[in-house]
């Protein structure tokens, strides 16, 4: 059985099983829904505006936890490869949660405008951007940041940001501008390579 989960600026979860072409919605109690994150293990989770996170039950669409301890609007819900999740806020925090239990297990400061991309590398690595251009990397382990860096170009839009990650470090693209991030022997300091792409 497949299942499209459909969110939208009103508290309506619209879930259609393109099986039996049945579709159910759910009222998610929030103002506006505008993070999804599904599981492995039949369970997803929606953030909303007023900075509340739901994890559901996919098999029958319960809600099995409320989070609420983001003061602001909920940007992204991101799945580490361990299974904790990681949440990135208008409040300019990110806050790492076991998605059992609900509890918080470290929320990261140093971000000074809005978050809004996740992503883990190849290996202990978090990295996230916010809307000023400043890339940071933590390690998810200890839950300290080591290395911060501000673009050149600052990112105005996400519409054209791509992240990829490689071995030993990862890849921005933001329209023609793309940064390679090589990771050096020392584990803690990154070689960054400008990549001119512009055709003239």
């Amino acid at each position: 059985m497949i299942k499209i989960i459909v969110l939208s600026e009103n508290p309506i979860i619209k879930i259609f099983n393109i099986t039996t072409f049945e579709n159910i919605n759910i009222d998610s109690g929030e103002d506006k829904l505008n993070s999804l994150l599904v599981l492995k293990d039949n369970r997803f989770l929606i953030g909303g505006r007023n900075g509340n996170i739901k994890i559901f039950n996919f098999n029958n669409n319960k809600i099995l936890k409320n989070l609420n301890q983001h003061s602001q609007e909920i940007n992204y819900i991101y799945e580490l490869h361990d299974g904790r999740i990681v949440t990135a806020s208008s409040d300019k925090t990110i806050k790492i949660w076991d998605s059992f239990s609900g509890q918080i297990l470290s929320t990261l400061y140093g971000h000074k405008t809005i978050i809004k991309v996740l992503l883990q590398d190849k290996s202990s690595l978090l990295i996230s951007v916010s809307l000023d251009g400043d890339i940071k990397l933590w390690d998810i382990f200890n839950y300290q940041c080591f290395f911060s860096f501000f673009s050149y170009y600052h990112f105005l839009t996400f519409t054209n940001l791509i992240i990829c990650p490689i071995e030993n470090g990862f890849i921005i693209n933001h329209f023609s501008e793309v940064s390679l991030f090589k990771r050096n022997e020392d584990k803690n300091s990154f070689q960054i390579i400008e990549l001119d792409c512009n055709n003239d």
